[in-house]
C-alpha cells in the first residue's frame, strides 16, 4: 500500500466540493462528520489520514450518491459511493472504520422491534466482518434483544480485533 499524501487526498475532496458546490464545515473529530442532503452541506473534519479521506468520502456520498429509503441502506450507499469514488486503497483502519459502522446498523436491526435483518444478498454483507447467518443464528439465542444486539457488536469487534478486512 502507498503511502498516504494528504495534499493529494485534500485536493481530491475539494475537487469534488467545488464541482458540485457544496458548504463544508469544519469538525474536530470524525465521529462529528455529517451529511445534509436538501442543504447540500458536510462536516468534515480535516483531511490527516486515510481514515479522514473516507470519513469525508462518506459524508461527500449521502449527498452525490444513492438516496435509499431506508437508513442502514443509506450508510451502506454512501460508503459504496466513497470506496467507488476513492483515488487511494483503504487500509486496514479504514476497513475496521467502516465494518464497526455498519456493524452497529446491523446491532439495531437485530435490538429494534419492527426491524428485520438484511437479507442474505443485501450488499451490506460485503462490508462488515460477520454474516447473515451468524447474525440469525446470534438474534435466535437471545435472550432478549438487547442481548442479541450486544452479541452482535461483540462478534464485529472480535474479528476487527483479529485483522479483518474486505
Amino acid at each position: 500500500m502507498s503511502r498516504f499524501d494528504g495534499s493529494l487526498a485534500q485536493a481530491h475532496i475539494d475537487e469534488i466540493i467545488r464541482a458540485e458546490a457544496l458548504t463544508v464545515i469544519a469538525v474536530d473529530r470524525s465521529d462529528r462528520a455529517r451529511a445534509w442532503r436538501r442543504a447540500r452541506r458536510i462536516a468534515i473534519p480535516p483531511i490527516r489520514s486515510r481514515r479522514t479521506y473516507f470519513v469525508a468520502l462518506h459524508e461527500l456520498g449521502h449527498i452525490l450518491g444513492p438516496n435509499p429509503a431506508l437508513r442502514l441502506d443509506q450508510e451502506v450507499a454512501a460508503w459504496r459511493w466513497a470506496l467507488a469514488t476513492a483515488r487511494m486503497e483503504p487500509t486496514p483502519a479504514c476497513w475496521a472504520m467502516i465494518g464497526r459502522a455498519l456493524g452497529s446498523y446491523i446491532a439495531r436491526s437485530v435490538d429494534r422491534a419492527g426491524m428485520r435483518v438484511p437479507e442474505p444478498s443485501h450488499p451490506i454483507w460485503a462490508l462488515v466482518p460477520v454474516d447473515h447467518e451468524e447474525v440469525l443464528a446470534i438474534e435466535a439465542r437471545g435472550p432478549t434483544r438487547r442481548h442479541a444486539a450486544l452479541a452482535v457488536v461483540d462478534l464485529v469487534r472480535q474479528r476487527l480485533r483479529a485483522g479483518w478486512t474486505n
